[in-house]
This record gives structure tokens, sequence and C-alpha cells, in this order.
């Protein structure tokens, strides 16, 4: 049910008068074929994978998914994520805008790389019903397995993974003498963005985690050379605007706003503990944000960032003057 929904954040809790889960239990419960002591012992059926898929899309959604319970009373489950308001598009000028529907031309197959499943299906679902044809790999090795055996059109290819690393696996594609294979990295770790790595492995593009389908589908029309099928021009095909510099670390202030602007809390704990790391100067900031983010002041957040931005703006013109 869902609890309540203030300043853009949505509570939903789920609430059962079950059997219970043993303290000990509480933080494996989420791991894939993982299931409780008590659901063990009295025979309960399940698979394991329900909590571990919830918890995954709470993730990707940048919210949080948390866990009360008493054995033998039940247990409570909860879910925050920011769902900021949409209001209704302007009225375009002319026609009415349409989405894309499909490309022009042969149908293109695309290896998604991953060895997170759900990760792997949200891509597919976003690109088969526009005529790509899917495979999936779900480590870097399978990855080169596949290539071997037949050349896909582009990979996209997730940089995190247990055997081999999305950039290792680029270089041996690379290696193979394979030279003209679009290969799009994609990672939740905006600070993995860096063009001189890019153009170390031989990769052409970097999509970030959680994916935006414009941006996505920008780097395929770039380097797939598609035509869309959409009766106006989709926007978002020009990269996001940059926000203006502040008093932060260039790229640490702009991989703060983007994940801001996105509710992704997990990714903006992971960004502020590597500021934290890399410029123990911005300790005191880094804690303010933080405040916020646990809070799921996502609002407040951008606000912060806004008037630091101002701040700097004006001391450099001071200094200038």
């Amino acid at each position: 049910m869902l609890l309540d929904h203030k300043r853009e954040v949505a509570r939903f809790k789920v609430i059962d008068t079950g059997i219970g889960i043993a303290e000990q239990d509480l933080e494996r419960i989420f791991l894939p074929f993982e299931r409780g002591s008590a659901g063990r012992r009295t025979g309960e059926p399940g698979t394991g994978l329900g909590l571990t898929i919830t918890h995954l899309l709470t993730q990707l959604m940048g919210g949080e998914l948390t866990v009360q319970s008493t054995p033998g009373h039940g247990s409570t489950f909860t879910v925050r994520l920011y769902l900021s308001e949409t209001a209704e598009p302007a009225e375009p000028r002319g026609a009415p805008h349409r989405p894309v529907t499909g490309y022009i031309g042969a149908r293109r197959t695309l290896l998604v790389v991953d060895d997170h499943p759900t990760q792997r299906q949200m891509l597919a679902g976003m690109l088969l019903p526009l005529g790509f044809r899917i495979r999936e790999a779900a480590s870097g090795n399978e990855c080169l397995e596949s290539v071997r055996e037949q050349e896909p059109d582009a990979v996209l290819l997730d940089i995190s993974m247990d055997d081999l690393d999305g950039w290792e696996t680029a270089r041996r594609i690379r290696a193979h003498g394979i030279g003209a294979l679009p290969i799009i990295m994609v990672s939740a770790n905006a600070f993995e963005n860096r063009p001189d790595k890019l153009v170390e492995v031989g990769a052409q593009a970097f999509v970030d985690k959680p994916v935006i389908e414009s941006e996505l589908l920008l780097a395929l029309q770039r380097h797939l050379e598609l035509e869309w099928v959409a009766e106006l021009p989709v926007p978002g095909w020009a990269p996001p605007a940059l926000p203006r510099p502040t008093a932060l670390p260039e790229d640490f202030a702009l991989a703060l706003t983007r994940l801001a602007r996105l509710g992704h809390a997990r990714g903006l704990h992971q960004a502020l503990d590597q500021l934290q790391q890399a410029h123990p100067a911005c300790e005191a900031q880094a804690a303010a944000m933080r405040g916020l983010v646990e809070r799921f002041a996502f609002s407040e957040l951008l606000e912060h960032l806004a008037q630091a931005a101002a701040q700097a703006s004006d001391l450099s013109e001071a200094e200038a003057s």
C-alpha cells in the first residue's frame, strides 16, 4: 500500500503476518536463491528470487528497500522512491510529437553484456520494440565468445563484471582484430566516463545507468548511422546541457547534479564517498549533501548546488575585477 507521498518521495509498505524472519537472516534474504531459515524449516515454497529482483529494481530506480521483522509475527517491507511530479507537455507547434517507433533499413543486432539479468532484460525491453535483434552475454568471456562466433552490429558493454571488467573485455575485442565494431560502455559510476580511457580501449561512447532511453538512442544513432522512424524530430538527441560550475570540483559537480535530477540515492552516496576521498577539504559540504540524500530531498540538493554555483560565479567575477 502507498503510505505517503511527500515532497516527491513516495513511501510504500508491504506488511504480512507470516512466520517472520530471524535477525541473522535479514542481511542475506536479498541475495539470489536465499531463503530464511524459518521458511526452510516449514517447507514453504519459493525459489528465493522475488526479493532479489525487487531489491535490484528498487536500486535501479535510485530507491531504497528495507525490512523489519519479528519471528512468529510477520514482516514489514518499506520502499522509498523519488517520483517527481510530471507536468503536461507543452503544446508543440504544428503536428503533435510522436516518439521513435523504429528505424529505416536492415535490422541491426546488438549484443547486451551485463552480469545482472535484470539489467539485460531492461535494455532488451527498451530496444526490441524498435526492431533491434538482441543477443545477451552474462560475462566478459561470454561476450568474447559471442563476438567471435558471430559479430553483432554493436556491443552494449557493462563495466563492472566479475570475471573480466568491461574495459578489459573491450581491449580483448580489439586485440582479436575487430576494429570497426562499435562498443558502447554502460556503467552506474559516472566517474568511469573518461574520454582517455574510452580511446585507450577503442570504445566509441559511454552511457550512464540507470539508462535514459534518449541518451542510448543518441549513441546508437551516431555510431550505427541510424535514421529513426518518427513524424517529428525527437527531443533529447542533443547531449544534456551542462550545469554551471560550482564551488565543488567540476567533475563531481556535474555528476552530483545529474544523479540528483535522476533521484538516484545510491549513486549519490557513492559519488559523495568518492568526493570525500579525493577532496578532503569538501568533507563538510559532502556531509551536508549526504543528509539531504538520506532524506530523499533531491529538490533541496539541486537548490544547494545551484546556490553554490551562483556563489562561485560571484566570487570569480569579483576576483576578475
